[in-house]
């Protein structure tokens, strides 16, 4: 015993210093590469995705393929002749395994009509979507640079002592003498040099990775400015209260850019439209946030081309021009769109303008059509309805987007604007509340 005696420690070769994490993540390692990407694609059901199903169909293809290669590294170690996890090559499969966790959590699904939010967002309602972004662009990364750094890592790594038997056959590695692949006591540098890095790091990386989010998130908030001038940080710590009144302020300035139009048109007679209120933009360029839209319905005598032209003259005298768009929410947006029936006969036309301040309006004469979301009764023949439709830039999300108008007003103090018979009609100054417009039962398609 005293002249053939082992350091009991092991191997202190980057071999996670001889802790229990060693062995118990090196047991562990084949499980995780075969089950976490299987939980990770059912974790993603509920958000009902067309990537969910592509992957779910596509199993068989890259299900191996992904378990392979997280299992690469372990493979090209146990050739080298090691047992254990090594410290820096478990540090790097940690971080590929968070990665891939914080990916499939945050990528947003994606269905039909857009995108729908991830688990992460499910999870947290108050988080906005550009976390999800940041966490998905992260963790991709995490993972790319992680498994990089663990396969690179277990080919340049010395091999482990009494590796050259073990790598040659398993059934002698099973059998040799357990002391025969231990070095020498006082070779190596100290065995506890690296004891417990592989438990700290299987919670320091999580954490490390919120907060490095947390982080960018945070830059961006002091990044482009809104409609308002205002930068993200400086609205996204407002109350509700505080958010609501920030609304209200936009939804009046709205109305009052389009109170002389709506005067020189109709001095009354005004219907609120069917699209209005706080539009919350899930998608776009920056900045993501909200547009308030304005929207108001007149009855006029004439046909729908002959309204539309005339209305057009007005609204260009009270300072607005044609202005189309080559893209918008909705694709392409020219001056002048009519739509015509078989005969030849115009159905409606609708004209795209802007003014100084920026504000967008579309203006559109059609003939009445049977009302789909209210009781309104159809204006008598031989008429057109305008529709005057504003909508702002974008403005940042105050209260991260905690701003509920539903809290307080009861839906039939509401209703009355877009069911009642009559409808409530209003003065070309006058404009409800946007508590009231909020709380509309229904909100359809402008286009």
């Amino acid at each position: 015993m005293g002249e053939g005696r082992r350091d009991e420690r092991g191997d202190a070769r980057d071999t996670g210093g001889g802790s229990a994490w060693a062995p118990t993540l090196w047991a562990l390692w084949p499980w995780a590469a075969w089950l976490l990407p299987v939980a990770l694609v059912l974790m993603r059901l509920p958000s009902g995705g067309w990537e969910t199903l592509i992957l779910l169909f596509s199993a068989p293809l890259w299900w191996p393929v992904c378990a392979l290669l997280a299992l690469l590294p372990r493979f090209v170690l146990r050739r080298r002749g090691y047992r254990a996890m090594p410290t820096s090559v478990g540090l790097a499969m940690l971080g590929c395994f968070w990665g891939l966790l914080a990916v499939f959590a945050s990528l947003r699904a994606t269905g039909d009509s857009g995108s729908h939010d991830s688990p992460m967002r499910e999870l947290l309602p108050w988080i906005p979507q550009r976390v999800e972004d940041i966490t998905a662009t992260l963790g991709a990364i995490v993972v790319l640079v992680s498994w990089i750094v663990a396969a690179v890592g277990a080919f340049v790594l010395p091999r482990s002592a009494g590796g050259g038997s073990a790598a040659s056959s398993p059934r002698a590695g099973r059998d040799a003498d357990p002391d025969a692949a231990l070095p020498a006591a006082g070779t190596g540098p100290p065995a506890r040099s690296g004891e417990g890095l592989l438990g700290i790091g299987l919670f320091a990386i999580p954490i490390l990775l919120v907060l490095v989010v947390a982080g960018v998130d945070r830059v961006a908030m002091h990044g482009e400015a809104d409609w308002a001038g205002e930068r993200e940080v400086d609205v996204a710590g407002l109350s509700s209260r505080e958010g609501a009144a920030r609304q209200e302020r936009h939804w009046e300035a709205a109305q009052e850019a389009l109170q002389p139009a709506r005067c020189a048109i109709d001095e009354a007679g005004w219907l609120t439209g069917t699209f209005g209120g706080v539009r919350v933009e899930d998608s776009g360029p920056e900045p993501h946030g909200y547009t308030v839209a304005v929207s108001w319905d007149s009855i006029v005598e004439g046909a729908p081309d002959e309204v539309g032209e005339r209305v057009l003259a007005i609204v260009e005298g009270e300072g607005w021009r044609l202005h189309g768009e080559a893209g918008g929410t909705w694709g392409p947006i020219p001056e002048r769109e009519v739509e015509t029936d078989d005969d030849g006969s115009v159905n409606w036309v609708r004209y795209s303008l802007r003014n100084d301040r920026g504000y967008s309006l579309m203006l559109t004469a059609g003939l009445p059509e049977e009302p789909r979301y209210s009781s309104r009764p159809l204006p008598p023949p031989g008429s057109a309805i305008i529709t005057l439709r504003v909508e702002s830039g974008p403005y940042w999300l105050e209260s991260r987007g905690n701003v509920d108008w539903d809290r307080g007003t009861p839906f039939a103090e509401a209703e009355p604007l877009w069911a009642d018979d009559p409808p409530v009609v209003f003065a070309c100054d006058e404009w409800p509340e946007l508590r009231l417009v909020e709380n509309q039962p229904l909100t359809v398609d402008p286009r």
